[in-house]
């Protein structure tokens, strides 16, 4: 179970917080590199991401994703981050932290 992330630019401490909840409970490996997360403006760019899990890739690049959510499913497994994680305090997500 890991949620590694690189060359992340990450504007808000509680992010952090919230992808370390994320890893504890996934169950696969999801890296993704080269891309800038603005919480103020609300919304993901990046120039590459990767996913690795169970021994295959999908490789696409030169997309945006509004922070409001997005669904993403590869070989009938389906992962979705809405925009309340955001809205999270801190102490929930250090109790998160905890699970």
């Amino acid at each position: 179970m890991a949620l590694n992330f690189s060359g992340v630019i990450l504007q808000h401490d509680c992010l952090s917080k919230i992808i370390t909840a994320i890893n504890k409970h996934l169950s696969f490996e999801l890296k993704v590199s080269g891309f800038e997360l603005e919480v103020s403006g609300f919304l993901l760019e990046a120039s590459g991401f990767l996913l690795e899990a169970s021994g295959f890739e999908l490789e696409a690049s030169g997309f945006e994703l509004e922070a409001s959510g997005f669904e993403l499913e590869v070989s009938g497994f389906e992962l979705e981050m809405s925009s309340f994680l955001l809205k999270i305090s801190c102490f929930l997500l250090e109790t998160l932290s905890f699970i």
